[in-house]
């Protein structure tokens, strides 16, 4: 019996090209639905949304054009992130392409066309979800759609029908579960805004050292994340679970809503357990026990913001539509940036027993630097003080100047520097070597010449013990600057013979300035006391808590107006952690130049000097500019011991780069240079002369590498 005789007699006959269409399909669909894709999240649903589409674009599409077949499969090579989906869209292209030759032989053609859909929509389906908004699934899911469409509307007029039933049930069904998620997203987005405003407002607090307000706020904000949560797993959340992208945003709501909410609640209690108020006991003194006190709350406040950080940075998802991830990175930066200050105060905490003396006394040398004469440091030390700690009870044990140290000692002609190697090599010259071994008889006046902290520290330990002082375990570092801001903390300071108080507001300027034109016959710079008033006072009454404390000091540090090192390892890292090490390293940090002045006239006239720097590809502008005048200010200030002309400014600049400088002008003229290494980085230093109200540019250039 002849094939359509059986079909007449009712025999069905099954056409091998249906079976392998279904056999392509299938194997499509299975192959697609083990990418992983989560469009909604829930695994199973997750599968059959991926695995339908693509049987039904591989099942029509030997109907459609080959062309398309190719487009797509370019598509989705180009944009993909994986190499094998990338090889999928590849081949499935080519076979598209190869169709073309084979268009007037059936059914070959459409079995091309249909293994270069099956291996397109494949590619597709593993192509991820990266770029903005899911680019790559947003062209995957475009081209697979268009296979499948292209193919049913080269069918049959029953079949358009019902795929156009079909996509409108869907569509309907998506509809109303899209518009009851927008109900309850909306009834959700007041307590959502709430709980982030509450969260950011506690944390600051938190950072202001207001713990009390902190936890408040971190509790309000847990309760209004709390609503959150129960309003996105509410009734009329739940048929947005089956929604594409829908789905997405209410999993992500709801998870980052309870995650944010246990997280905040820990951060609150944890805050309860931070009692700064009871560090301080009497005059000077820091309690320990209250310290040590402070590690277990700390420990879990820092956990408590990582897990806020967590929740959200694993909400993120390239599914979210690009204004709900952008407020998700900027939420997440700037909680990391609190995980990050809980946990430096973490382990400030863990060290602090051991800085105040809690396992055997400690000795600090704090040196005060003016700018006035300039230091590679930041300024000359003219005055300094030794600062004991013993058991957190803090005391001034000797205070002088540099001509003290200079004097002082069993034998101040025999004192010799061993190290550190750069400072012996590069500024050995300037009274720190001399032909025996020992040092010049005034070393002092030079020591913060380098501006390395770590480098000075090693010297100033090496060398205070033989000037007649102890041996030391770091040394804190405050200029004019610090020492302005530290009356914040004690009080106005009265000055004999100045008709008003100076303040914070106007102590620096008094400094820098003003107190050279105070007639001085003894000639002795205020900064003497000044700096012995402020420390008096701050050692001599209780110590204020240590938030008050970092809002003050805590601006001072990256601008190298407060430093400190340690002999300790392990604090000198912390130290380094804080920026306020005081490192040539950190004052270039990332950049590929870093400028040392260093006074060469021995005058106090730097107060007068503007430094600008520009650095641009290729090199960097270095302007000075002498604002001094010829006249009008005592010798000792517009004077020099070089004989030049008054109101001249002769500067030693070095300029510390990454690689050696291919030229150096100033003003257009050859700059002589010496050129050596330091630390690692480049140096390379020239003397400047400015006369009074003269400016002068100098342009380098880094050399090729």
């Amino acid at each position: 019996m002849k094939d359509a005789d059986r079909k007449n007699a009712g025999v069905h006959v099954l056409d091998p090209l249906l079976a392998i269409r279904a056999a392509a399909a299938v194997v499509a669909a299975v192959a697609a639905a083990g990418a992983g894709a989560a469009p909604t999240g829930l695994a199973v649903w997750d599968a059959a949304l991926v695995a339908v589409p693509v049987a039904i674009a591989v099942w029509f599409a030997p109907a459609g054009p080959w062309w398309l077949v190719t487009g797509v499969g370019v598509a989705v090579t180009v944009v993909n992130d994986h190499w094998w989906a990338a090889v999928l869209g590849a081949a499935g292209a080519v076979l598209g392409g190869a169709a073309r030759t084979v268009a007037a032989r059936e059914p070959g053609r459409r079995w091309v066309v249909m293994a270069g859909a099956a291996l397109v929509a494949c590619g597709a389906a593993h192509a991820g979800a990266a770029g903005p908004f899911g680019l790559t699934a947003a062209i995957g899911v475009t081209g697979v759609g268009a296979l499948g469409m292209a193919g049913i509307a080269s069918t049959s007029r029953r079949a358009r029908r019902t795929l156009v039933r079909v996509v409108g049930v869907v569509a309907a069904v998506a509809a109303v579960a899209t518009l009851a998620a927008l109900a309850g997203g909306l009834a959700a987005r007041p307590a959502l805004a709430e709980g982030e405003r509450l969260a950011r407002q506690g944390l600051r607090a938190a950072q202001r050292g207001e713990m009390e307000q902190a936890a408040a706020d971190l509790r309000a904000a847990a309760a209004a994340f709390a609503d959150v949560s129960g309003q996105t797993s509410g009734p009329l959340m739940l048929p947005a679970r089956l929604v594409p992208v829908v789905a997405q945003h209410r999993h992500a709501i709801g998870q980052l809503a309870a995650d944010a909410e246990t997280a905040l609640t820990a951060a609150a209690a944890a805050l309860d357990g931070l009692d700064l108020a009871a560090l301080t006991n009497g005059a000077g003194s820091i309690d320990l026990a209250a310290v040590q006190a402070l590690a277990a709350p700390f420990r879990d406040l820092s956990v408590a913001i990582d897990d806020l950080h967590d929740a959200v940075d694993g909400t993120r998802n390239p599914w979210l539509v690009a204004p709900l991830q952008a407020r998700l990175r900027t939420t997440g930066a700037e909680i990391a940036a609190r995980a990050t200050e809980v946990g430096r105060a973490e382990r400030i905490v863990a060290a602090a027993p051991s800085l105040l003396g809690g396992d055997g006394t400690r000795v600090y040398f704090v040196a005060f630097i003016t700018p006035a004469e300039r230091r590679g440091l930041g300024g000359f030390m003219g005055n300094w003080a030794e600062l004991t700690i013993d058991n957190g009870a803090m005391s001034m044990t000797a205070f002088g100047q540099d001509e003290d140290l200079n004097r002082g000692g069993t034998d101040p002609e025999g004192r010799r520097l061993t190290g550190p190697e750069d400072f012996l090599r590069n500024y050995g010259q300037f009274g720190f070597v001399e032909a025996d071994g020992t040092t010049w008889r005034a070393p002092w006046k030079n020591v913060t010449m380098p501006p390395d902290l770590p480098m000075v520290g090693e010297v100033i330990a090496e060398l205070y013990p033989q000037s007649g002082g102890r041996p030391i375990d770091g040394v804190i570092v405050l200029d004019t600057t610090a020492i302005a801001e530290l009356m914040r903390l004690t009080g106005p300071v009265r000055v004999d013979g100045l008709d008003r108080p100076l303040t914070a507001d106007n102590a620096e300027e008094f400094l820098l300035r003003d107190q050279y034109l105070i007639e001085n016959p003894v000639r002795t710079d205020l900064l003497d006391t000044i700096a012995s008033a402020v420390v008096n006072d701050l050692l001599g009454s209780a110590i204020p808590e240590p938030p008050r404390v970092a809002r003050i000091l805590g601006p001072l540090v990256p601008d190298r107006h407060l430093m400190l090192w340690s002999t300790h390892p392990d604090e000198a890292a912390l130290f380094a952690e804080l920026g306020a090490d005081g490192s040539l390293a950190q004052l270039i940090g990332d950049g590929d130049l870093a400028v040392a002045v260093n006074n060469a006239a021995g005058n106090k006239i730097d107060a007068y000097l503007d430094v600008n720097v520009d650095v641009h590809e290729g090199g960097a502008t270095i302007t000075l500019r002498n604002t001094a005048p010829a006249t009008g200010l005592p010798f000792y200030v517009i004077g020099n011991l070089v004989d030049l002309p008054e109101g001249t400014n002769r500067t030693r600049l070095t300029l510390y780069t990454r690689q050696p400088l291919a030229t150096a002008e100033q003003d257009g003229a050859r700059l002589p240079v010496s050129a050596g290494r330091e630390l690692d980085l480049h140096a390379t230093t020239a003397v400047i002369d400015l006369a009074a109200g003269e400016s002068t540019t100098i342009e380098i250039t880094w050399a090729t590498p």
